[in-house]
């Protein structure tokens, strides 16, 4: 990841105490009231027509060479291949409306006539934070950035705990717990312009009337992941593929491995094979679905084992690389998986789930719960001392909600069922899916390793978002029209199997380890564990073998709930949080 930092202010940088210690002088672009930051690519310098423009950029612009030969035609000449030129030739031409024209995944931040605009690319795949006061604004795609410029100071005020205790880890759209951190949204630019600041949404998802049949979807959908892989797959040489046996990961893996003979890893938890036990959400071990698929595509197919030792030793690291409290060993066991892949780019099937209907909640007992990852709210606020009550995570959840949807268009095309379907695509690809991209970033940066995942492309999201709720739910089929769609190019064993999450472990051994950091927190009054939460609840949790639902989506049951508890202990003391809260 290149990794920017950009700071405009109304008095002299000079003034300002910023650590400049961040990055190498080499990639710096600094002015009397401007600095811009970046660990990889030099800021990107142009002038034109006597206006100076500077940009830094992190990403990819997938449709480069199409905006390139457009902008040519529009008298517009070329020195580099870098993709901030054509962003920059692109703003100078098109100004703000430039955004609708990119297509990628990017997070940008231009400067120009004493002005910052900021932007993030459409659906969320690169995050984008910032911060201002009455002297400065300041951005940057890592909030430990933000932190160590010590501009910033790391509070978290009531709202944040709301966030952090009701909806976490997922947060409200644009928000974090940090009182002075924000994050753009997908399909947002800011700008900030002699102290104002202005928020614009460049784009929203559209919603029309699809009228082909279930077969011709099915072929357009193969044409359009087909499309998404090659736009992916372009000028690279160094890829692998995630390979779990699962419909997601066993499309991407077969399509890619066209091209050439690729590495495929596969993540086994030491112990899954004496202790899983089958549930609702995971019905099944995945390795001889893994295996299958290997033979099947005669990839060089890995299996890396991760130890119980090493999936609680890395939810530090995990939880460094997130800069947030996230799911515990869910996260240590991906940031495990990339640190152990040696390829530049490492293709997944993520966010398919959130497009196809891959969930229970899209079709199992149609929960009522507004946000439907959420199925324990009266847990969470029963779980908080009773000083704390007044914090109300009910009524923020509802607020939050309210936020998440206040976009939302609901149109008279859909009937009753359709209408469903299409809100909750909606909240899963602009919340829960929002948390999963930010995680996959996340870990993956912290290894050196750019994740490329072909099913979140605008054209993929837009199809998937107006396709009938019966293409995705078939004979009581969840992800119907993908696993049909490749029924004749993959073994009937892959898909006709039922959809199993991202795995986890079932092992007591991991399970003791977390049981006993816990009762050491529960044991040191000066815990921050102590501070908000009622002991005896997390005993009972400890105690408690029967697994209640998931605290977070389908994974998160009482271990890793526990697990997110150190890894909010830990966050508190890394980040030195100030807590300035209104205690009742």
């Amino acid at each position: 990841m290149n990794k920017l930092y950009g700071i405009i202010s109304k008095k002299n940088i000079n003034d300002l105490t910023i650590n400049k210690e961040l990055f190498d002088d080499q990639n710096k672009y600094q002015s009397l009231n401007c600095l811009l930051l970046t660990s990889e690519n030099k800021p990107f310098i142009k002038y034109d027509c006597q206006n100076k423009y500077i940009i830094i950029f992190n990403g990819e612009l997938l449709n480069k060479d199409a905006l390139k030969c457009k902008l040519r035609t529009l008298g517009y000449q070329f020195k580099t291949d870098l993709d901030e030129e054509v962003i920059i030739n692109a703003y100078i031409y098109y100004k703000e409306n430039c955004f609708n024209y990119f297509q990628g995944h990017y997070s940008i931040i231009i400067y120009t006539s004493n002005k910052m605009i900021i932007a993030r690319d459409k659906l969320g795949i690169k995050p984008l934070f910032y911060s201002t006061n009455e002297d400065y604004f300041v951005t940057s795609n890592k909030i430990s950035h933000l932190l160590d410029s010590k501009i910033i100071k790391p509070i978290v005020d009531d709202d944040g705990l709301r966030e952090l205790f009701t909806l976490s880890p997922c947060y409200t759209p644009g928000r974090t717990p940090f009182r002075d951190i924000k994050m753009v949204k997908p399909g947002e630019y800011i700008s900030y312009d002699d102290g104002l600041i202005s928020k614009h949404t460049y784009y929203k998802l559209p919603i029309y009337v699809y009228n082909k049949s279930y077969n011709e979807a099915q072929n357009e959908l193969k044409e359009l992941v087909n499309k998404s892989i090659n736009k992916l797959i372009k000028d690279k040489n160094d890829y692998g593929s995630l390979l779990s046996g699962g419909i997601d990961s066993s499309i991407i893996s077969l399509l890619v491995n066209e091209n050439k003979k690729i590495d495929t890893y596969f993540l086994e938890y030491n112990n899954n094979d004496k202790y899983f036990e089958s549930n609702m959400f995971q019905r099944s071990l995945d390795r001889k679905y893994g295996d299958l698929m290997a033979r099947y595509l005669n990839t060089n197919h890995k299996i890396l084992n991760i130890s119980e030792k090493d999936l609680f030793k890395y939810l530090i690291d995990s939880l460094k690389a997130r800069d947030l409290p996230g799911m515990g060993d869910i996260d240590s066991s991906l940031y495990w998986l990339l640190s152990n892949i040696k390829n530049e780019y490492i293709f997944t099937g993520e966010c398919s789930d959130e497009l196809f209907g891959g969930y229970p909640w899209y079709y199992r007992d149609k929960d009522k719960s507004l946000l439907p990852w959420l199925r324990n709210i009266d847990f969470r606020q029963n779980l908080l001392k009773d000083e704390y009550k007044y914090l109300n995570i009910h009524e923020y959840l509802k607020n939050s909600y309210n936020e998440l949807i206040k976009d939302y268009e609901e149109v008279n095309i859909d009937n009753s069922e359709n209408k469903r379907w299409r809100k909750l695509t909606y909240i899963n690809i602009y919340s829960f899916m929002q948390q999963l991209l930010y995680r996959q970033e996340m870990m993956a940066n912290a290894n050196n390793i750019k994740a490329l995942s072909p099913f979140i492309d605008i054209e993929i999201v837009e199809f998937a978002y107006n396709i009938p709720y019966q293409y995705k739910y078939q004979n009581n089929t969840e992800k119907a029209i993908l696993k049909d769609a490749y029924k004749n190019d993959l073994p009937k064993e892959i898909t006709n199997r039922i959809k199993n999450p991202y795995p986890k472990t079932f092992s007591p051994i991991y399970e003791e380890m977390v049981n006993n950091k816990i009762n050491e927190l529960l044991n040191d009054p000066k815990s921050i564990i102590n501070m908000f939460f009622k002991k005896e609840m997390i005993l009972e949790l400890i105690n408690d073998k029967n697994k209640k639902i998931p605290y977070y989506g389908q994974l998160m049951t009482n271990t890793q709930f526990l697990a997110y508890l150190i890894q909010f202990e830990e966050w508190v003391k890394i980040y030195n949080i100030e807590f300035i809260i209104n205690k009742r």
